[in-house]
């Protein structure tokens, strides 16, 4: 059975990231700008992604990090906004991405999905953004928007039942 839209909240974060690609060979000459990247960032970051296959390396690195790889041969492929799905109720779930990305597919946008310990995102390219919220909104799930946002999205409250733990 899968888990109602209804249930789960949502944040959009204010960081627009850059989908990154590095190969193993170039990993020493990234060594200092990863460090930097992963412990020594002079900003806070809301996201940021490093995931190593056998073949690559991935990175999901929000603009204000990109000057550390000047030196890198590093790929660049589009902009990326972060709609952050709020407290996972176990590690166990099962369905939610299929009930989220059903109806993603169907308004025809790509998405990326990272689970973390305690929370999950839906990564979508920044031309997409508006069409996948619009989406969700169509599904009922309460949609919180962070306040630091110049422009908010948010769904109308009694549409929704409140949340209980």
């Amino acid at each position: 059975m899968k888990p109602a839209l209804e249930s789960l909240t949502f944040m959009l974060l204010p960081q627009t990231l850059r989908l990154c690609g590095l190969t193993k060979e170039d990993r020493p000459a990234c060594a200092h700008a990863l460090l930097k990247t992963l412990f020594f960032r002079e900003e806070e970051t809301t996201f940021l992604s490093f995931t190593e296959t056998e073949d690559e390396i991935s990175l999901l690195l929000p603009n204000n990090v990109l000057s550390f790889y000047s030196n890198a041969n590093l790929s660049k492929f589009g902009r990326w906004n972060v709609i952050e799905r709020f407290k996972k109720k176990s590690l166990n779930e099962v369905g939610v991405i299929s009930s989220l990305s059903t109806p993603i597919a169907q308004a025809k946008v790509s998405m990326l999905y990272i689970s973390t310990f305690s929370s999950a995102f839906i990564m979508v390219e920044e031309q997409n953004k508006e069409k996948t919220i619009q989406c969700l909104h169509e599904h009922k799930p309460k949609f919180n928007v962070i306040p630091k946002l110049t422009k908010q999205i948010e769904s109308n409250e009694s549409d929704h039942p409140k949340q209980t733990e």
